[in-house]
């Protein structure tokens, strides 16, 4: 459905920044993954993850596993032996499928679904609600592991958003994010075939660490997905969950930046 979204006028565009404790009433958040980077006095291995199987099983019963973390596998020499080889990221899965903890050398992550026609799923709580959730797993994980000797260590964050897009099509998406829907684009917009939008991210130079990206991916038939990934380093460890709060208000600002003023008003931003 075509909407008059790309002329619409942006914040950045006309100079405004996004305003304090910026809410909307309905967020268009339909997953999110909550990460953070840690160090290891050594590597990992089933058996420390395994007494969690207990301390899991009522809120994340399931357990399945991955490959690993592809940074962790670049580590791998060619004199290691079978033993250094990391182990599998485990996954521990709530009952509906919609939450899962993900336990991996080097990292620990929590992710969200709240896609509204996904059985079980929840409406988005906001930010605080899913970080207290990752500080108290967290918690519980590294006082496991910390029994066993293993040592862990926050050094970075990662926060990543993924946010449907109805009222356009990945094409007219696409073009509002490359101009900030400042104005119509200056080409024919293709209806069929895939369209796809990758570019570096930096809310304010001066502030941030600039190691985000946005992205728009969108199917001739599907609702296009805005995708924000941000990242952060705390090499000298003063932040809480290294940094992972600094990396959702970053990420804030480049939603705010890169969605237009006709669909805040649409979401409920709160003034």
């Amino acid at each position: 459905m075509r909407t008059p979204s790309l002329v619409a006028y942006s914040y950045l565009m006309t100079g405004q920044g996004r305003p304090e404790d910026l809410q909307f009433s309905q967020p268009p958040v339909r997953s999110t993954r909550l990460t953070v980077r840690c160090d290891q006095n050594r590597m990992i291995s089933m058996s420390d993850v395994a007494p969690l199987i207990d301390t899991w099983a009522t809120d994340y019963g399931t357990l399945e596993e991955e490959v690993p973390d592809p940074e962790a596998m670049e580590r791998l020499r060619s004199k290691d032996t079978p033993r250094d080889w990391p182990m599998p990221a485990v996954r521990f899965v709530n009952q509906s499928g919609t939450e899962a903890i993900i336990v991996q050398n080097g990292r620990f992550d929590i992710e969200w679904t709240f896609a509204s026609d996904t059985e079980g799923a929840s409406l988005y709580p906001g930010y605080d609600a899913l970080e207290s959730e990752l500080q108290k797993r967290f918690d519980e994980y590294r006082d496991r592991v910390r029994i066993r000797g293993l040592d862990i260590t926050p050094y970075g964050a990662e926060c990543r958003y993924e946010n449907p897009l109805p009222e356009c099509s990945a094409a007219e998406a696409a073009v509002g994010v490359l101009t900030q829907w400042s104005g119509e684009p200056a080409v024919y917009l293709p209806e069929n075939g895939y369209v796809g939008v990758r570019l570096h991210g930096c809310a304010d130079p001066a502030n941030n660490d600039c190691s985000s990206y946005i992205a728009v991916d969108g199917d001739p038939e599907a609702v296009p997905i805005l995708s924000i990934v941000v990242e952060k380093m705390d090499a000298d460890g003063t932040r809480p969950l290294g940094g992972l709060r600094q990396a959702h208000d970053e990420l804030i600002d480049l939603f705010f930046q890169y969605t237009s003023s006709e669909q805040h008003e649409k979401w409920g931003m709160e003034r």
